[in-house]
């Protein structure tokens, strides 16, 4: 069996944001309100708790926002969220060698309306996301991260992680994995360049 290779999206192949085609002042009231301060709603949001539709519509009532036209346009602003062709050649590359695994604490909008509209399942092994599994990356000790490994038949040791986030790859290097962690210097191309000489 092939090692595996988890790529999380957002920050590490994505930076592409919901809502971008809103007013900067709008979208920075939505994103304060959703990601900036605590917020439960949205960590249960990932978590398939709540659905974009309940969310856009907590945001209509906050903000006096037409929800209609507040929904209509998330939904194409989730369509254009994109992943350059470089890094979708890169990751192409490394499928000979890696069974790779995009994986990804996100909402339902991601494998609703940006994974079938970009076509990412072309791209991947496997498509995971939180909403649809119920779960976070850094919850209950890895434990996403051991499901999947069991899932492939394959061992954690063997296993490699390319995230922007310190946690989640101090987490997976604990889980006896290794993480690569995403920078300003040590881009996702960087580091899919450096695994696809690793096996």
């Amino acid at each position: 069996m092939k090692p595996l290779l988890f790529i999380d999206f957002h920050g590490t192949l994505s930076n592409d944001y919901f809502w971008s085609s809103q007013s900067r002042d709008i979208r920075q009231k939505i994103e304060e309100f959703l990601f900036t301060t605590p917020n439960l709603a949205t960590r249960d949001w990932m978590k398939g708790v709540y659905s974009s539709e309940e969310v856009n519509q907590m945001i209509a009532e906050k903000f006096g926002l037409e929800p209609e036209v507040l929904w209509k346009t998330f939904v194409e602003d989730c369509k254009k969220i994109s992943v350059s062709p470089e890094l979708l050649g890169l990751i192409a590359d490394v499928r000979n060698k890696y069974t790779v695994i995009l994986i990804t604490d996100n909402m339902d909008c991601f494998p609703r309306f940006t994974v079938p509209f970009i076509g990412l399942t072309k791209h991947f092994d496997h498509i995971a996301v939180s909403s649809e599994e119920k779960i976070l990356k850094n919850e209950k000790e890895g434990e996403w991260f051991r499901r999947l490994v069991k899932k492939f038949n394959s061992e954690m040791s063997r296993s490699i992680l390319i995230d922007n986030s310190k946690s989640v790859c101090r987490l997976f290097d604990s889980l006896g994995g290794r993480a690569f962690l995403v920078t300003d210097e040590q881009s996702t191309a960087y580091w899919l360049l450096k695994v696809h000489t690793m096996v």
